[in-house]
């Protein structure tokens, strides 16, 4: 239905073309036709505003440098201990990070950038040791972006890049961490043995008289010949990157998630339970024995009234989820500050 201004105007509009087209000719009023339809344009005018992307913070909590790279895309030239990566634009992204200490392995991670009402997010991640002594990535906060979320703006010290899909020059100190080198080697032997005798033949010749007389026959000498010779080959490639695997499964952890028709089925199951400590063990039960995403663990807490049994399923949850890494959204469904950063220093000591 439009509004009372819209239709106020629709009706000075009608009013104001005939009037001028009964006092003056064709040209006047058109003009003025122009004229009034300019002025409607400066009232009804409303800018576009473009629609805001994601941003990924990564930093080290040890101050190791490194690159981060998106996509298969190397982001950040010079390592660093900071990278705010801005206008990611789509719905998740494949995250790499190499440290420029080749002792560490590096790390990759799927980054899902909008939350379940498809904002964008503000994501910052830290890079630490967990208890095995094995550096990881941990989510550290995350933020909606858009009208009434404003944007906090990156760390001072964080090297700010606009995501990019076509890398600068690698300054050349640092090429030998992106490529690996491969030699070959070939060995041919030369030898040269000199004349041997060989074999020979001995015989006795007897004169009747009883003298005898040795006789030896020799063969001519045999010479061998053996060649070596050693080249090397050295061949150099570039480390390729690994392609971007929308919500990659985990094998040996469980395949496949649970198709939406089974979940929606258990769901109503669930909600149909009147006692919280039946629905509270009928959840983990399913959990234990069901491959869940991030979403569908954050649908399930979601149903819970008291803030403890959501607390103490979310934790529960996070040994059975097929995509940790997005196991951020799941704090969403709590209710309280206090349980939803509780939650996410769970999973970042993990």
């Amino acid at each position: 239905m439009k509004r009372a201004s819209e239709v106020n105007l629709s009706v000075l509009f009608a009013i104001y073309i005939f009037k001028f087209e009964a006092k003056f000719n064709t040209f006047a009023a058109m003009r003025h036709v122009f004229f009034f339809l300019c002025l409607v344009g400066l009232v009804t005018y409303k800018p576009l505003r473009a629609q805001p992307a994601s941003r990924v913070t990564v930093f080290s909590h040890e101050g190791e440098r490194f690159w981060v790279i998106v996509n298969g895309i190397r982001q950040n030239d010079e390592p660093a201990t900071h990278v705010a990566v801005t206008g990611l634009t789509m719905p998740n992204a494949l995250f790499k990070v190499i440290f420029e200490n080749q002792k560490i392995p590096s790390i990759d991670k799927n980054v899902l950038l909008r939350d379940a009402d498809d904002r964008p997010l503000a994501l910052d991640f830290v890079l630490r040791r967990n208890k095995k002594g094995e550096m990881v990535m941990n989510i550290n906060s995350a933020a909606p972006i858009g009208e009434n979320f404003a944007l906090p703006p990156p760390p001072p010290q964080a090297v700010v890049i606009g995501y990019h899909v076509v890398e600068n020059p690698l300054p050349p100190a640092y090429r030998h961490i992106f490529s690996t080198t491969t030699t070959t080697t070939t060995t041919t032997t030369t030898t040269v043995v000199g004349p041997t005798p060989g074999p020979g033949v001995q015989m006795q010749v007897h004169d009747g008289m009883g003298g005898h007389m040795n006789v030896q026959v020799v063969t001519p000498a045999i010479q061998q010949t053996m060649e070596i010779r050693e080249t090397q080959t050295t061949i150099t490639t570039t480390q390729p990157m690994p392609s971007v695997q929308p919500m990659p499964g985990r094998a040996g952890w469980c395949a496949t998630p649970v198709p939406p028709a089974s979940f929606d089925s258990f769901m109503a199951t669930l909600r149909r339970s009147s006692f919280t400590d039946t629905q509270e063990k009928m959840a983990r039960d399913y959990v234990s024995k069901n491959c869940l995403t991030a979403r569908q663990i954050k649908d399930i807490v979601s149903v819970f009234s008291f803030d403890d049994n959501q607390l103490s399923l979310a934790k529960f949850a996070y040994d059975y989820c097929w995509d940790r890494e997005n196991y951020f959204i799941v704090a969403e469904a709590l209710r309280f500050d206090s349980s939803r950063e509780e939650l996410l220093e769970y999973i970042s000591n993990r």
